[in-house]
């Protein structure tokens, strides 16, 4: 999905800055940045400003924390409102003492959209963490039942009530859940959270057998190559535990540990197939669909397996996306879950 976003006064400076100093600028689209998210980042000669942007409102407290990771960065960042279309600052970033970090605590103005910039002060290069935080969300209840409408990838629409409930006996909290769809046909499905994201995996195989498992990978905030996860298999009352470490173009190593505790090592291939992404691990023999979010990846695997993807909001909504193996590219359908009164 194609992102938008305003042109700020930073950029011009920006413009300015680089003919100056005789440089070649590398066009750099903002990254959509949420409350709660770190991204890793980095400031080069060719692309001296790193661009971000999120959505706030009005009275929101909001702390942005940008910290030098391993490097000689000495960061510096601007915050502009950007909702009324024509930008202005409402602050920037105090440095730390050392110069290797620096923070801003601000009350927002208004509803809408904002963006960060970030550079380097005194011409300093290097990787940095950004972390936008913002007001603590509203604990709804997540065991309980929704409204949900949605919408496949060849434009149709469909409606129907889902119902989520803990997995019985589960070892550990606020982790595995049941979904249980309400359409046409009843469908279930198996659901692994982490914060605001759930991951959910459930088969179109009519055999009482058929099942899938699902996995929710987080980008390690330090290291932009790794992705710590978990992962769970109907059955499981405890998720196993998953790194992938990012070796050559779309290979990566892995290490795990199953939920019984054994470990485990092998080698996985995330090749992007239309709009989704489709993974294989090598020696155990086991494929399945994956969707990318911001900082985020879901996956499904096991038998004609489909992969929700659900964003949870701070209105106790959900937004979800979803794809399934097919012949073709893989293609996203979207669905809206509401809280049933």
């Amino acid at each position: 999905m194609a992102k938008r976003y305003h042109l700020t006064l930073a950029v011009i400076v920006l413009f300015a800055l680089t003919f100056s100093m005789g440089g070649t600028l590398r066009a750099q689209s903002p990254e959509q940045l949420d409350y709660g998210d770190t991204l890793v980042g980095f400031i080069t000669k060719d692309a001296p400003v790193s661009f971000y942007q999120f959505k706030g409102a009005k009275g929101d407290p909001v702390t942005i924390t940008v910290e030098s990771v391993q490097s000689d960065l000495l960061p510096a960042f601007w915050v502009y409102e950007t909702a009324k279309g024509e930008p202005g600052k409402i602050g920037e970033g105090k440095p730390a003492a050392d110069g290797k970090s620096a923070m801003l605590d601000v009350m927002l103005p208004a509803d809408g959209d904002y963006s960060i910039n970030v550079v380097g002060s005194k011409d300093t290069l290097g990787d940095f963490i950004i972390t936008l935080s913002g007001p603590p969300e509203p604990d709804y209840p997540l065991l309980r039942s929704f409204n949900v409408k949605g919408q496949n990838p060849n434009g149709t629409t469909f409606e129907g009530i889902l119902t989520i409930t803990d997995v019985e006996g589960a070892e550990v909290t606020d982790t595995l859940y049941v979904f249980d769809w309400q359409f046409a046909n009843q469908t279930i499905g198996l659901g692994l959270r982490k914060g605001n994201y759930i991951a959910v995996a459930y088969s179109r195989n009519e055999d009482s057998e058929a099942s899938c498992g699902v996995a929710l990978f987080e980008k390690d905030p330090n290291d932009k190559n790794v992705l710590n996860g978990q992962f769970a298999d109907v059955g499981d009352t405890i998720p196993g535990t998953e790194t992938l470490t990012k070796a050559d173009g779309d290979t990566y190593d892995v290490i795990g540990e199953m939920p019984n505790g054994e470990k485990y090592k092998d080698t996985l291939t995330l090749v992007l197939d239309g709009e989704a992404h489709i993974f294989t691990y090598l020696t155990n023999d086991v494929s399945g669909v994956a969707i990318e979010g911001d900082n985020y990846f879901a996956a499904s695997y096991g038998t004609d397996c489909v992969l929700v993807f659900y964003h949870i909001n701070a209105d106790g909504s959900m937004d979800g996306y979803w794809t399934e193996e097919a012949s073709e590219a893989l293609l996203i359908g979207s669905e809206k879950a509401t809280p049933r009164k």
